[in-house]
């Protein structure tokens, strides 16, 4: 069994055999679904990692948040040690003023009592 040529050449154009026109139009319909599919699975990875990267955003929006109160609260932090080594020191001048007057009182120049 002898099949003629499939696809002829004719006055009337080309005309194309029912085989290889059904392979051709299956052909074309996977490779459309195809093509939409692996689309479509890139649109969703894409929306997933979209997702992602806000959730990154919200995340990294937070620990700067957090950041910043830290950054107050240790500037805070500091604020008052200093105060308490100015303070440390002014009482530590009172001591030695105390301690040299009673160590030698006429030598201060403060009378006797």
């Amino acid at each position: 069994m002898t099949q003629g040529p499939r696809i002829n050449s004719d006055e009337r154009g080309v005309t194309i055999n029912k085989t290889l026109a059904y392979t051709i139009a299956v052909g074309l319909g996977s490779g459309f679904f195809w093509f939409g599919s692996i689309t479509a699975e890139g649109m969703e990875r894409i929306a997933v990692l979209q997702n992602r990267q806000d959730e990154d955003r919200a995340l990294i929006l937070a620990n700067q948040t957090e950041i910043n109160a830290l950054r107050r609260s240790a500037e805070r932090v500091d604020q008052r040690l200093l105060s308490i080594k100015e303070s440390q020191d002014r009482q530590e001048i009172a001591t030695n003023e105390i301690l040299r007057y009673l160590r030698n009182p006429q030598s201060t120049g403060v009378p006797e009592p």
